[in-house]
């Protein structure tokens, strides 16, 4: 492939077709969007001039990152970035890659307060920062801080505040097993772990070989992190302040009995799967 003369639409094809032998479940689509990082183009732009013949150097950039799809290395890490809820987010295997369904859950998290809030937002399990960086960016005049305990993780949220040019956002190294909240706030928010241990190796390649093991198991059939996140945070919440979770497909439920003995209030959301997924409580 490298020592022949290819136009853009034959590099599409060719990565296509090599993509679809490895089982890669959207091989015209990742073919796309690799080529367009390759060549700084739009993807509408790569049929546009579909004629162009590539140069060598971005047919080998092309290649490898190909091979790498085809190897299940996951598409946004190739890419290096995400958009999230109107952010730009550096990703890789430091942290979880931000789901569309974590996505949902800000946007139905954010409609529970004023454009003109500025209170306090607490980030459990910060991971990238996605939640807390979009947070943030849609209330500017909030203050958010970003929980997490891997000093990796802490490293590429810090990179994405930096990216996003936020002044309201925080980092800080905090393991919720062996430390306490000492603060108030208006938002706890997590999207904690809460895959099974059988859960997690049954997921994809993209999951279970490139995304932190510790980010997506929990003990206790994945509801261990979830329960203590309940027990131990309502002291921490202002009065009329919310805590929002993300959980586990099975967990709806037995979270829903645990919330209820706490808070006066609970709403539960489906994802975009019609799933009970995101869970809302008024303290």
């Amino acid at each position: 492939m490298i020592n022949q003369l290819f136009t853009i639409l034959e590099i599409i094809e060719k990565s296509t077709d090599f993509l679809n032998k490895k089982g890669i479940p959207n091989p015209k689509c990742d073919s796309e969007w690799i080529i367009s990082k390759v060549l700084k183009k739009e993807r509408l732009q790569l049929y546009l001039d579909h004629n162009e013949i590539l140069p060598k150097e971005k047919l080998t950039q092309i290649r490898k990152d190909i091979i790498a799809r085809g190897q299940r290395v996951p598409l946004q890490h190739i890419l290096g970035n995400v958009k999230f809820f109107e952010c730009d987010l550096k990703v890789d295997e430091r942290a979880l890659i931000p789901r569309p369904e974590t996505e949902l859950f800000v946007e139905t998290v954010s409609k529970r307060f004023h454009e003109s809030f500025s209170g306090k937002f607490l980030d459990l399990g910060t991971g990238s920062g996605a939640i807390i960086i979009s947070l943030c960016k849609i209330f500017s005049q909030a203050n958010g801080i970003g929980y997490e305990k891997s000093k990796e993780a802490i490293q590429l949220a810090q990179e994405n505040i930096v990216l996003n040019n936020l002044s309201n956002v925080q980092i800080e190294h905090f393991d919720w097993w062996d430390q306490k909240i000492d603060e108030k706030y208006d938002l706890i928010i997590s999207n904690p772990p809460y895959l099974s241990l059988q859960e997690w190796e049954s997921t994809e390649p993209e999951v279970r070989e490139f995304d932190p093991k510790p980010a997506l198991v929990s003990q206790e059939k994945g509801l261990a992190d979830i329960f203590h996140i309940i027990n131990s945070t309502k002291t921490n919440l202002k009065t009329g302040g919310i805590l929002a979770l993300e959980i586990g497909s099975s967990h709806s439920e037995k979270v829903i009995q645990k919330l209820n003995l706490l808070y006066k209030n609970t709403e539960i959301i489906k994802d975009l799967n019609y799933i009970n997924r995101f869970t809302i409580s008024w303290n």
